[in-house]
């Protein structure tokens, strides 16, 4: 029998490539390419009627003839020591190559948009998580970002609402993935937040600490995500499982990976900034780095804690929504996390919502920070200038889009010397969808 004599298979590891004539199957997983050719983890299993047994696994460069060789050379020896020199290995992995190249080339195929029936956006969380897809969330140190994913695990795995999070469905299954602290960590974490509500620690919350990059151990995870009937995936932190820096090169095989994981799973990542990154005296901060950090979530969340008047004990967290495709950006999310008995078994994190125009956050995109100021009465441009901490022409044009939206009234302002113009807020208002 001819090596072209194969049957090629698209599976969830990758392409599988059966020659039932010789007993071989090579499996090419983990695709991916980068400025130094097109690279894939090749697994090599001999298989018998029901009985498949390991033979061979390598990472090799499918673009240079070298890896080839070597591939062959190594398969050939294994045959040869078993009586079996006539296996076209040659042959047989070119084939492998020509067709992973193939596919990569190929793409998905193209579907006809007018056979497409649009839904409205489908949540996880309302209004946080969208369902199936990316979130990132970012935020400096200390800002409360661990112990707000750990809420929003509580809320997914025990089905009930916690503060401003509310599960749309039914509870699902969480596997966090951890590079950043420890089991005992997360543990004690979702039981203070179980235990303010009286309610246990919820057991359908799966956590394995990780140290290789996320693109390596994803046949496991999504094994374990299948296994769980998992509805979210916790990735903390994006750089530790980048495993590289925040370049396309690394990023795209992260986010495709991810995405791998079903239609049906979310993903929350969490990214670290610098406290440099995450201070700014007005407006949420950015995610630094690469465009493809954010570009490739579906949604972004900017976390600040609020310090003024605080105590420690006491976190106030302003999420303010940077990014939501398929909907319209969310308005910003007051989160409270009281913390009482930390230092005995008593522990408790009490999960609940404050207002964070009322509370005068920095971290309010300039649409809610004209909210917040008008709040206390009409304003002119310069006072709101003063008070938002935004240029003129920023504001002017966010004013526009307000007036345009019917979120604020506008008064006076002709052409007249002397005529300012005047906003208040609007009867009837989208607060913070601008």
């Amino acid at each position: 029998m001819s090596a072209n004599d194969v049957v090629i298979a698209a599976t969830e590891e990758g392409r599988r490539y059966d020659w039932p004539a010789h007993g071989f199957r090579v499996t090419a997983s983990e695709i991916r390419r980068t400025g130094l050719g097109l690279y894939a983890e090749l697994t090599v299993e001999v298989v018998r009627g029901d009985i498949v047994g390991h033979v061979h696994w390598e990472r090799v460069n499918l673009s240079r003839g070298d890896d080839k060789q070597r591939t062959v050379k190594a398969l050939g020896a294994f045959c040869a020591e078993r009586g079996h020199p006539e296996v076209p290995w040659e042959r047989m992995i070119e084939v492998v190559r020509a067709d992973v190249r193939t596919s990569q080339r190929g793409g998905a195929p193209f579907v006809r948009l007018a056979g497409v029936t649009p839904g409205p956006m489908r949540w996880l969380v309302d209004r946080v998580l969208p369902l199936g897809e990316p979130t990132l969330v970012y935020a400096a140190g200390g800002a409360g970002k661990s112990t707000a994913v750990a809420a929003l695990c509580m809320v997914i795995a025990a089905g009930r609402r916690l503060g401003p999070f509310r599960l749309v469905g039914p509870a699902r299954s969480v596997v966090v993935c951890d590079w950043e602290t420890t089991e005992a960590e997360w543990s004690r974490r979702l039981a203070a937040i179980a235990r303010a509500v009286g309610h246990a620690s919820p057991e359908a919350v799966h956590y394995r600490p990780e140290s290789a990059p996320l693109v390596d151990v994803l046949d496991s995870l999504r094994a374990k995500v299948r296994a769980e009937a998992a509805g979210l995936v916790v990735v903390d932190s994006l750089m530790a499982a980048l495993g590289g820096p925040i370049t396309p090169e690394f990023t795209t095989p992260f986010y495709n990976g991810l995405r791998s994981l079903g239609g049906e799973v979310s993903v929350l990542i969490v990214h670290h900034l610098g406290w440099s990154e995450g201070a700014r005296e007005h407006g949420p901060p950015h995610a630094y780095g690469d465009v493809t950090i954010t570009n490739r979530a579906r949604a972004a969340w900017a976390l600040v804690r609020e310090e003024q008047g605080v105590e420690p004990e006491d976190m106030q967290i302003t999420m303010t929504n940077t990014k939501m495709n398929g909907s319209a950006i969310q308005g910003s999310i007051g989160l409270r996390l009281l913390h009482q008995d930390a230092d005995t078994d008593d522990y408790a994190i009490t999960v609940s919502q404050f207002d964070p125009l009322t509370a005068g956050s920095t971290n309010l995109r300039l649409a809610d920070r004209v909210v917040a100021a008008l709040r206390t009465g009409p304003a002119d441009e310069e006072r709101l200038a003063e008070e938002t901490g935004a240029s003129r022409s920023t504001l002017r044009r966010a004013l526009e889009r307000m007036v345009e939206h019917a979120v604020v009234e506008r008064e006076g302002g002709g052409r007249g010397r002397g005529q300012k113009a005047v906003y208040q807020l609007a009867a009837e208002r989208m607060n913070g969808r601008m």
